[in-house]
């Protein structure tokens, strides 16, 4: 994953990242584009069903996100931090459109920035429009056909999986469940930030569209310990 800027001081400055950037993510509500959305939603889901294939994709229905949207093309996702337009993950749009709507996205928001994109449209943004980069992730693909928990290199996650077994824990895929609300409410109070959830980069755990997102718990009798969501890609 790639944190864009259009600063060249961070040029000759491996991992350094602008100073208007370095800031913790502290999130406020996005003012309204200047222009309508020209989407419907239900237009705005065909093109991520068409072209959703990045990780954050579905993340762009998370709450107080904007939208610059080009008809026929698709749109990017993005929301107002720190005086600038951050547009969330790779454009939701054919490979080919790309280059287009990312150079009409910043002639209508000129001060802006690029977060966790994809090395090739970090390449594509860096040779177009003369933006810089900072690698600070890899994303990784599992191929849950052919993956299994064979190999030496597996031997912690059966050991859990052995112990979770013994001690009567048991997955179930849920979507009835409602006292995961009550156990995030119990973790956060062990975090340093105890009033909010994390957002933008990682979507709050309720979202208004959860059609295809596949809930799983995990349970001691009838406890619930944890749980995991999943958005659809």
């Amino acid at each position: 994953m790639f944190l864009f800027t259009h600063s060249n001081e961070a040029v000759n400055q491996p991992g350094a990242i602008p100073k208007e950037l370095r800031t913790p993510y502290i999130l406020k509500r996005a003012e309204m584009d200047a222009s309508s959305p020209a989407f419907s939603f239900e237009e705005r889901m065909e093109y991520l069903r068409e072209y959703g294939s990045h990780c954050m994709s579905f993340s762009a229905l998370q709450p107080e996100m904007n939208f610059f949207d080009m008809p026929g093309k698709g749109f990017i996702a993005y929301r107002s931090l720190w005086g600038a337009s951050i547009a969330l993950a790779d454009p939701v749009c054919a490979e080919k459109d790309r280059e287009s709507i990312i150079a009409e996205f910043m002639r209508s928001h000129p001060n802006n920035g690029f977060v966790q994109v994809t090395e090739p449209v970090a390449q594509l943004i860096h040779n177009q429009f003369g933006y810089y980069a900072t690698q600070f992730g890899i994303e990784t693909v599992v191929d849950l056909k052919e993956w299994n928990l064979k190999g030496k290199k597996k031997q912690v996650l059966r050991t859990s999986l052995n112990k979770a077994r013994e001690q009567g824990v048991t997955i179930r895929e849920c979507y009835q469940e409602t006292r995961h609300h009550e156990l995030s409410k119990q973790w956060m109070s062990t975090r340093k930030i105890k009033n909010r959830e994390i957002g933008f980069l990682i979507r709050p755990m309720v979202i208004d569209y959860e059609k295809e997102t596949r809930k799983f718990f995990a349970y001691q009798g009838d406890e619930l310990i944890g749980f995991v969501f999943f958005d659809p890609v």
